[in-house]
């Protein structure tokens, strides 16, 4: 398998996977929106129009996180959506295990077993409580007591909840950005994840680094890119470390790059590879935003 076929279909799968779960936004977002909606009128008193500060609120307020996330994550909407997304691993691992036999690698060696079940049960954390919680939620459960408790009419406090959720014309809701964020990170973390431990097992010496740069892109990313051709060998790395200074998350190595990537919010892929002469003059990166 040549890396241009290999680089095409990852790429495939990828937005397949983030597709699966972005896809179902607009009616996640209507989901979310509707169980809010029905929380507040079975736990909130609203009279002329108005809450009312009572006990009755305080322990809807109260119990609002556990009871929302528990009504929204066992839904089978979004249970739906989490499903769809993760059958997609499945294509990737078998994706990353041709390509590295078609460059002389038996993956079998590597045991990836283990650690594919602890990088799906991490991907599985984030799109549960604990990951919602933080991420979506609790910010909501905040926004709702400042809504309550500053006097808002019952329409205009869910009126600011729909915009939180779901955003306006203009803007992405917080639900469609925590689901695209979540999508994104759980297909770098798998293919980081394999890709770190082929660099354990094996003595592969240079990794193809594939991806755009944007306006935005580091001087490390614009350097393996441009300068090195998205070639990023062993011998290279002292330099590359030193161009990214303290921009690289500590502990990062020549190793572990495909999974820590050479900052923060990389969306660079580091492939590792065994490759001939032809092969590395065949390999080149796209000169963009220099």
């Amino acid at each position: 398998m040549t890396w241009e076929e290999y680089n095409k279909k990852l790429e495939e799968i990828r937005r397949r996977a983030e597709r699966s779960v972005i896809g179902q936004a607009p009616s996640l977002e209507k989901l979310a929106y509707q169980l809010m909606v029905d929380y507040v009128d079975e736990n909130f008193t609203v009279r002329g129009g108005r809450f009312v500060i009572d006990e009755r609120v305080l322990t809807a307020l109260n119990d609002f996180v556990d009871r929302y996330l528990g009504a929204f994550t066992t839904s089978a909407q979004y249970q739906g959506a989490v499903g769809q997304y993760l059958k997609n691993f499945d294509d990737l691992q078998s994706l990353m295990e041709r390509f590295q036999r078609s460059k002389g690698l038996d993956l079998r060696v590597a045991r990836l077993g283990a650690v594919q079940e602890v990088v799906v049960n991490e991907i599985l954390n984030r799109y549960s409580e604990n990951g919602l919680n933080p991420g979506f939620v609790q910010p909501m459960r905040d926004l709702l007591f400042n809504n309550v408790t500053s006097g808002l009419s019952k329409t205009e406090a869910l009126s600011q909840l729909k915009e939180y959720i779901a955003g306006g014309k203009d803007t992405t809701g917080k639900l469609h950005r925590y689901l695209e964020q979540t999508a994104q990170q759980g297909v770098d973390s798998y293919t980081g994840a394999v890709n770190t431990r082929i660099m354990q097992t094996f003595d592969i010496n240079t990794m193809i680094v594939s991806g755009s740069l944007i306006a935005t892109s580091s001087t490390q990313c614009r350097f393996v890119i441009n300068e090195l051709n998205g070639l990023l060998d062993r011998e290279d790395w002292p330099e590359v470390e030193s161009i990214a200074g303290d921009e690289l998350i500590e502990g990062t190595t020549f190793d572990n790059l495909p999974f820590n990537k050479l900052h923060w919010g990389c969306r660079h892929e580091f492939t590792p590879a065994v490759l001939s002469e032809a092969e590395r003059r065949n390999i080149s990166q796209p000169k963009t935003n220099k």
